[in-house]
């Protein structure tokens, strides 16, 4: 029998021992795809979180005043100077001017040009996401020495504080990942295991013929990794239906701040990369579990 023939007669096997106990199948299946949605809902809810998560701005800031009378070329050179300090996102210069257009729109005081501008020009300091906030006051510490530097405001107190709250809550987090991932780790072996039910007299009969041990387990591991195949596929099914159900009342608790609200499609590739990672996976467990059998059965 050529190689395609064995595969063949495993997958016509498998599907014969699938059928042969339908309660065992679905029980497995269902344990399967509730395990698999799980994972699938979160990559989903990551995939639409990040360009929100991008677009907020978490990093803490410096305001850095320069002292009045300072030229554009010494401006621009502070700028680049603060631009090129260590963890510095980016560097933003309100000009006096504009500070002070600003402040006459919104408090309504005599127009700009009846009285004299008192406003500095500012530079803002953004700072990427850090663990450490000395650094940011170190960094502070140091700009107040510069010239043309007239005073350096710099308020870490929330940023501490989200720091604080950050610590406190990551390793409950990163415990609850980690007993998820157990979980649904335990939940697929189990239900690729279960359709693994070895038969005695079948596997000696095909030993007695001749046959190779990976014709006798091919079958168990193309039943086990069927029934994660298809608990993938409903699975996916599963986390569509529950995404669109619940997109209404998010859209309409997004329109309350202005921001419209859709599930980003999760990129086909991803999905076919799960149903295939499912299906290997039954695959392995229902071989390791086979052999770990067969190996039993030898000893007794």
């Amino acid at each position: 029998m050529s190689a395609f023939g064995h595969r063949a007669y495993a997958l016509r096997r498998a599907l014969a021992m699938l059928g042969q106990r339908p309660g065992r199948f679905l029980l497995g299946l269902l344990l399967a795809t509730a395990a698999l949605a799980l994972p699938l809902l979160i990559l989903a809810m990551a995939y639409t979180a990040a360009p929100w998560i991008t677009r907020v701005q978490a990093g803490p800031e410096l305001s850095v005043f320069v002292t009045p009378g300072t030229g554009s070329p010494e401006i621009e050179a502070l700028r680049a100077r603060l631009a090129a300090s260590p963890g510095v996102a980016g560097v933003l210069l309100i000009p006096r001017d504009q500070a002070y257009a600003e402040l006459v729109r919104r408090s309504g005081i005599a127009a700009a040009g009846e009285r004299a501008n008192p406003l500095p020009d500012v530079l803002v300091v953004r700072f990427g996401w850090t663990w450490d906030p000395a650094a940011i006051e170190r960094a502070a510490a140091a700009a107040r020495q510069w010239p043309g530097v007239d005073a350096v405001q710099a308020d870490l107190q929330w940023y501490r504080r989200l720091i604080a709250g950050g610590n406190a809550v990551a390793m409950p987090m990163l415990a609850l990942a980690a007993l998820t991932l157990t979980l649904v780790f335990l939940a697929l072996t189990g239900a690729a295991a279960a359709q693994v039910e070895l038969r005695r007299d079948e596997m000696d009969l095909l030993t007695l013929i001749g046959a190779r041990r990976a014709f006798i387990v091919r079958p168990y591991a193309y039943a086990a990794a069927l029934t994660l195949a298809l608990a993938a596929v409903l699975a996916l099914a599963l986390a569509t239906i529950t995404l669109a159900t619940t997109e209404p009342a998010l859209a309409g608790l997004a329109q309350t701040s202005g921001e419209p609200f859709r599930w980003r499609a999760v990129p086909a590739w991803a999905l076919v990369l799960a149903v295939l990672l499912a299906t290997l996976f039954g695959g392995l467990v229902g071989t390791l579990t086979l052999r770990r059998r067969i190996g039993r059965g030898h000893r007794s």
